[in-house]
């Protein structure tokens, strides 16, 4: 039996967590306190951020490849995903690893990069990785 390309196997990090594994109201709790603070890595444009200037490295996803996306933007995707309870299996230091989010037809993937603050970083994912299909099907069915 062939083995699934790297773009087809799902990597056990990324599992989504049962939507019943959090109940609404610790969902709203989690988005009330988790915070964008995005990586300079992951930008083309400066928006408002903060960072002196974009750090762009070729081999990172930009999340503003088309146009300046500002972190209010921002943190009402990463909100989006925790109120739509798509969140990752693993959590740190009760945050979780991962939340991903669509926009547009876009899915997001946001990642936790302060565990002691529940501050993410984030940018779009290849829409042809076999991941981003079950994001972007949980996320029409988890849909309020």
């Amino acid at each position: 039996m062939k083995r699934p390309s790297r773009r087809q196997r799902i990597k056990p990090k990324q599992a989504l967590l049962e939507a019943s594994q959090l109940s609404e109201c610790e969902r709203q709790q989690l988005a009330d306190r988790i915070r964008y603070q995005g990586s300079p890595f992951h930008k083309r444009y400066p928006a408002d951020y903060g960072f002196p200037e974009p750090k762009p490295r070729p081999d990172k996803t930009l999340c503003d490849a088309d146009a300046p996306l500002l972190k209010s933007q921002a943190e009402e995707l990463l909100a989006a995903g925790v109120l739509r309870g798509m969140v990752s299996v693993q959590f740190r230091s009760g945050w979780p690893q991962n939340i991903w989010s669509v926009c547009e037809g876009v899915v997001y993937e946001s990642q936790l990069q302060n565990q002691e603050l529940g501050e993410y970083h984030g940018y779009p994912m290849s829409l042809d990785t076999a991941f981003a299909v079950v994001v972007l099907e949980e996320w029409e069915n988890r849909a309020p």
